[in-house]
């Protein structure tokens, strides 16, 4: 998070109203674009829910598009 200026609020706000989501097998994707934020490009976030944890593995601006 802190190579991407990342803030753990925004990481939350995308898990919890993403823009896009995709269920994978062993994890768990959530998309959300920020305006204002990481040059237009949607934060992307994985992660997986363990015995009702979320553990977010990776979050970074997704730059392939959306």
């Amino acid at each position: 998070m802190r190579l991407y200026g990342i803030l753990e609020s925004e990481v939350e706000e995308t898990l919890k109203h993403p823009d896009r989501f995709e269920a994978e097998v062993t994890r768990s994707v959530a998309i959300k674009r920020f305006t204002d934020r990481f040059e237009g490009f949607p934060l992307k976030v994985v992660y997986v829910v363990e015995n009702k944890a979320t553990i977010v593995i990776s979050t970074y601006p997704y730059e392939k598009g959306f």
